[in-house]
């Protein structure tokens, strides 16, 4: 009797652990999907939308890959000390001044990776950017799935020092949308030598998604 009761508590445990552990997945996926549905209503509605009002008209949502916590990544990150500035190229030929804040170590289907986080000198000036960290990264999944030029990550510096970088949060630059727009070029230094299969997908005008 005593064997059964242990097992049942055992098994009890084991189940609520497990249904704890699906209903943070659940309020994760959530969190994620309630982002990109404002997202969507910001692009189709907002006056800082990067859409023309052409664009808008035919918009219909922005097309991700499913949320999975296999993108949501565990590394190790290095600040970096006394980095130059340099200028990021952008898409119209105009460059930005950025430094290296960092770079995180981590692997994606067993496949070692890194990338660099910058940070914009004259932003981290401000109270409200002071913690905003800038990772824009190229993938094998460019041209493909994914826009070409590549996609970006807005990061942060307590994000950085835990480690956790996630990609389900990856976008596209506002030049996708608008070629009007200034959008950094990933460096070269941050090209992923496997396939990102998370975050935003590239954006087919012909439907609108």
């Amino acid at each position: 009797m005593k064997k059964i009761t242990k097992l049942s508590v055992f098994i009890t445990l084991c189940a609520l652990l497990y249904s704890n552990n699906n209903f943070a997945q659940d309020d994760y996926v959530k969190q994620i999907e309630k982002l990109r549905n404002k997202k969507d209503v910001f692009f189709k509605s907002d006056k800082g939308s990067p859409l023309s009002k052409e664009r808008k008209s035919n918009f219909e949502h922005l097309a991700y890959f499913a949320v999975t916590a296999e993108y949501k990544i565990k590394g190790e990150y290095k600040k970096l000390k006394n980095q130059p500035p340099f200028m990021m190229t952008g898409s119209t030929g105009k460059s930005s001044l950025y430094v290296k804040h960092g770079v995180i170590s981590f692997k994606i289907n067993g496949v070692d990776c890194k990338l660099f986080a910058y940070q914009d000198p004259k932003l981290a000036q401000k109270a409200k950017w002071a913690n905003y960290l800038f990772v824009p990264f190229r993938d094998l999944s460019n041209g493909e799935e994914t826009f070409g030029g590549g996609r970006y990550i807005q990061w942060s510096i307590q994000d950085a020092e835990k480690g956790e970088i996630d990609f389900n949060n990856a976008f596209n630059p506002n030049c996708v949308y608008n070629i009007k727009k200034l959008c950094p070029i990933p460096p070269d230094e941050n090209t992923l030598d496997v396939k990102v299969e998370a975050g935003e997908k590239d954006f087919d005008w012909e439907s609108g998604t």
